[in-house]
């Protein structure tokens, strides 16, 4: 039972890092489309979408390294 929960949590994990290098990808591109085009109220947006589910996916991470350690 508990070598499934750690397996369970290692595959959790690992989804959020896929999710999260996708989610800096994604907001590299938007912050590069913001430096080449201006300023856009669209882009502007998407990048506080991908910066506040950034910070989600780093907080998940962090919360499930501590139930890993114990």
């Amino acid at each position: 039972m508990q070598a499934d929960n750690h397996n369970a949590l290692d595959s959790t994990q690992a989804s959020l890092r896929q999710a999260l290098a996708q989610l800096h990808h994604e907001l590299r591109h938007v912050r590069d489309g913001l430096e080449r085009n201006g300023i856009s109220p669209r882009l502007e947006q998407r990048e506080k979408q991908l910066a506040a589910n950034i910070k989600l996916c780093e907080s998940e991470l962090e919360q499930q390294a501590r139930v890993d350690q114990s």
